[in-house]
């Protein structure tokens, strides 16, 4: 059964390779379907990608990430959700589409947890709490990149800065990320990158995660 369609306009034909469907309520026995169409109303429909949900069981939430091999020219995309089951209307909490950058990245990467809560010291001995959400960043180093591929990440930092959403999964496109794998962030504590020989640069990024 489909329990929800997702009509997007992304304004003019450009290329896609990579759909991210997050946030999401819908059962781990679920799916997503990503169809491209020939106009908003989504004659001409041409299947690109489907598949499960990756479940997030600690905040019982799942993340659809479709990566296609190739990119592919498209304006106008049809979601499909089909949901299995009683239970609450479907909800998507954030939809990204666009066209990836990757990379192999250095060991010594890894997570950080953050806790949003605040904690007060009391007189005698024990504590207050504000209770806040605990989400985590995630710091990596790109190392070997060419002058294509610095001028490539160098456009897709400046386009988002530290204030526009993106997607980063750890692992790459090979693996089957879990949802720990799966950023939904902004980037943070931007650091400069560094020549490392005529033909190749390093650069370490940081982002956090958007929960």
């Amino acid at each position: 059964m489909s329990d929800c369609e997702i009509h997007v306009d992304l304004g003019a034909v450009q290329p896609i390779d990579t759909i991210f469907v997050g946030h999401t309520n819908i059962a781990d026995n679920s799916g997503i379907k990503v169809f491209r169409a020939g106009a908003f109303q989504g004659e001409g429909l041409e299947q690109l990608a489907n598949g499960p949900l990756t479940q997030d069981t600690l905040a019982r939430l799942a993340h659809g990430i479709y990566q296609m091999p190739a990119p592919v020219d498209c304006r106008y995309l049809r979601i499909q959700i089909d949901h299995y089951g009683a239970g609450p209307a479907v909800k998507v909490g954030s939809l990204l589409v666009g066209k990836r950058f990757e990379h192999v990245y250095e060991y010594k990467s890894g997570r950080r947890p953050i806790d949003l809560s605040e904690r007060v010291d009391r007189s005698g001995g024990g504590f207050g709490f504000g209770f806040g959400a605990v989400k985590s960043s995630f710091r990596f180093t790109f190392s070997d990149l060419s002058d294509s591929e610095l001028d490539a990440l160098w456009d897709l930092v400046m386009r988002a800065g530290s204030h526009q959403p993106v997607v980063v999964i750890e692992g790459g496109i090979n693996a089957s990320p879990t949802a720990a794998q799966i950023h939904y962030c902004v980037f943070d504590r931007f650091e400069a990158f560094e020549r490392e020989d005529p033909a190749a640069t390093r650069w370490s990024l940081t982002v956090e995660d958007w929960v």
